[in-house]
């Protein structure tokens, strides 16, 4: 129970200091943003505001690609059995149906995912192995200059 707490406490803490880096660089923006629809700038101002603008939205891009780094989605809990592998994205299905109601599961959120997924145009790929654990992983792609590439 201890190990949970502590768990628990870490994820906070990383959250609540992760949403204040993102906070730094969109207060920044909103800011300067705001100064270039509010003001009459000469052209040299307009350039030297977007660049800070273009530099705080480069820094946020930075933040997402370490985040995405560490979402390791992992459990080392029960595994799924390699049977019941193809069948864990449909709707309603659930692998322990008396565990999954005693947890008021649905079976929908792993289907909810996969649309997820599909709507940034990639898939989840899932790993697992009874008795030691599941992974889910995905690739994102990243769009540079009207191109899209894998990160």
């Amino acid at each position: 129970m201890e190990e949970l707490k502590d768990a628990v406490r870490r994820q906070e803490e990383f959250t609540a200091n992760f949403a204040h880096e993102l906070k730094t660089p969109m207060t920044s923006i909103i800011g300067y943003a705001d100064t270039l629809y509010q003001k009459t700038l000469s052209p040299e101002e307009v350039h030297q505001l977007a660049g800070i603008i273009m530099n705080e939205g480069m820094r946020l891009e930075a933040l997402s690609f370490k985040l995405m780094e560490l979402v390791t989605l992992r459990d080392y809990g029960r595994g799924i059995p390699k049977e019941d592998l193809q069948k864990i994205t449909e709707a309603f299905y659930m692998v322990d149906k008396s565990r999954s109601r005693e947890e008021h599961g649905a079976g929908l959120g792993l289907a909810l995912a996969v649309k997820i997924a599909k709507l940034h145009h990639t898939e989840l790929v899932y790993e697992s192995v009874a008795g030691q654990g599941t992974c889910v992983s995905f690739m994102l792609a990243k769009e540079a200059d009207d191109e899209e590439e894998e990160t």
